[in-house]
């Protein structure tokens, strides 16, 4: 996004009372690009899809969602990809 536009809709949120402050800084986080992501454990992932921990691993390895290692028994996911999966349905990703 340019400069210019940041700029303003920044004006804006600053002139609209009926934006609270926190809104406003959660915006201005998502515009500057400084959002975390959200990181769950495999534990959160199949409770939110409703699969079992074997089908997680199994969409892991056909690339249906990716997991990030912390070390040879611990993975994360990031929550943005579960909703992704929940919202859009899944894709599976094939090897060439």
């Amino acid at each position: 996004m340019e400069e210019r536009t940041k700029k303003l809709v920044f004006a804006a949120l600053d002139m609209d009372a009926s934006v609270t402050d926190s809104e406003k800084q959660a915006i201005r986080r998502v515009m500057s690009g400084t959002q975390r992501a959200v990181i769950i454990t495999a534990k959160a992932v199949c409770e939110q899809l409703g699969i079992t921990r074997r089908t997680l691993c199994n969409w892991e390895k056909a690339g249906v969602i990716s997991g990030r290692r912390m070390s040879c028994r611990k993975i994360r996911f990031n929550q943005e990809e579960v909703t992704r999966l929940l919202t859009e349905g899944m894709e599976i990703k094939k090897e060439a």
